[in-house]
């Protein structure tokens, strides 16, 4: 349980969830997107509304080295932030960042 928020896969109890108002308004604010990790595994991961792909990417990595990485002391060395489409092949992909269209 993450701020009043239940991870997927989690018991759901009967209990009223009780959420501050700040709390409340962070939400409003957010998004949860999935970060698809190739090759090890999928995150749900909270990110702004209004974001640039630097602060998106940011959000991401720090997500990252946090939930996966920081156990290990090891963090994320680098990234390239790709937009993909569920369930389409991945000439759909579009790359939001020039590093991954010159590698």
């Amino acid at each position: 349980k993450i701020h009043g928020i239940y991870n997927y896969g989690s018991v759901l109890r009967k209990q009223k969830i009780v959420r501050t108002q700040s709390q409340m308004r962070q939400e409003l604010d957010q998004v949860e997107i999935e970060l698809l990790i190739p090759g090890l595994c999928t995150m749900d991961v909270k990110i702004p509304v209004k974001s640039s792909i630097d602060q998106i990417k940011k959000c991401l990595i720090n997500h990252v080295n946090q939930q996966l990485l920081s156990s290990e002391n090891k963090t994320v060395n680098k990234s390239w932030t790709v937009l993909a489409m569920f369930g389409h092949d991945t000439m759909y992909d579009l790359p939001l960042e020039t590093d991954a269209v010159e590698l």
